[in-house]
């Protein structure tokens, strides 16, 4: 009897490491990977699920992966968190290509300070943002020549071509002046480029649905053929 529980023991422990040990080695290359392809500021971690054999085929069954800073269009986000099935990868050189995904999601989420070093590359300068389920209203001072202006803007993100996120201005206040939407737009060199874009993702994502919560903006993405 206890031969038996111990060779299932063993039995149970080999099936474990036959698992366990190619998620492992995968780890280091798929970081690599995707420190560069999401143009990570911050750590980037994976947990990776397969069996030998399917590793040799180039698959890999479930792969999960949490990064920080992540580049998102024009705008950097502060988190990425994505899970992933039937991913098909290679090699290419030290690192772990990612070239298809059967199925998986994806959330980008965005805080004040992500949307203010957004305004602030746009030349406003002491951004500060305030993220409502309403809409966003920014505050800070722009350069009109010599003059530095107080500025005011109100408005919401839509999504566009199921890829894109756009801010739409309502309200822009210069210096107790109203500035057209159109113009503020202009202004601040936002026509026609979306805020986020989930595009340039290792595997491009469609948007579902765009939310505020608690202060920040939570972008969430699909991979994989419609439902």
């Amino acid at each position: 009897m206890r031969r038996a529980v111990l060779l299932l023991a063993v039995l149970v422990g080999l099936g474990a490491t036959w698992v366990w040990l190619p998620s492992v080695l995968l780890q280091g290359p798929l970081e690599r990977h995707l420190v560069a392809a999401l143009q990570a500021r911050g750590p980037v971690s994976v947990r990776a699920v397969t069996s030998p054999l399917a590793l040799v085929r180039g698959r890999i069954e479930r792969l999960d992966v949490t990064a920080v800073g992540v580049r998102a269009g024009d705008v950097t986000a502060s988190r990425l968190v994505a899970s992933f099935r039937g991913v098909t990868a290679r090699r290419a050189g030290a690192a772990l290509e990612i070239v298809a995904v059967t199925a998986g999601t994806v959330q980008v989420e965005l805080t004040a300070a992500d949307l203010e070093g957004y305004l602030g590359a746009r030349g406003v300068e002491q951004a500060s943002v305030r993220i409502a389920a309403d809409g966003i209203e920014a505050s800070g001072a722009v350069r009109a020549g010599p003059v530095l202006a107080a500025v005011r803007v109100r408005g919401q993100f839509y999504v566009a071509d199921r890829s894109d996120v756009y801010f739409r201005i309502d309200a822009l206040d210069l210096s107790g002046m109203d500035i057209p939407p159109a113009a503020a737009t202009a202004m601040l060199a936002m026509a026609g480029r979306p805020v986020v874009t989930l595009r340039g993702l290792p595997v491009p994502a469609r948007i579902e649905r765009i939310a505020a919560r608690e202060g920040r903006l939570i972008v969430d993405g699909r991979v994989g053929a419609e439902p």
